[in-house]
């Protein structure tokens, strides 16, 4: 496994596979980053935390940074 955990799927976190669709995650992931300011979707404080919020999808959109960002948005 190779990565920086914070932007690689579940899939591939299990070394189970990697496709397009493994790009989408990461591109969703940098797309959650930049309209929150920096904020990564899945940090938990260190590598097993974050390992285990990737791979059951554990994320929030109820943070302070996106009280300007509309529900519409957050849906997408």
């Amino acid at each position: 496994m190779v990565g920086t955990l914070e932007f690689m799927s579940p899939e591939v976190m299990k070394c189970s596979h990697a496709s397009p669709a493994s790009d989408m995650w990461s591109c969703g992931v940098l797309l959650y980053m930049l309209l929150s300011g920096g904020v990564s979707p899945f940090w938990a404080g260190n590598d097993y935390g974050t390992q285990r919020k990737v791979v059951k999808g554990q994320y929030r959109l109820d943070i302070p940074q996106f009280d300007s960002i509309t529900e519409e948005y957050k849906i997408l």
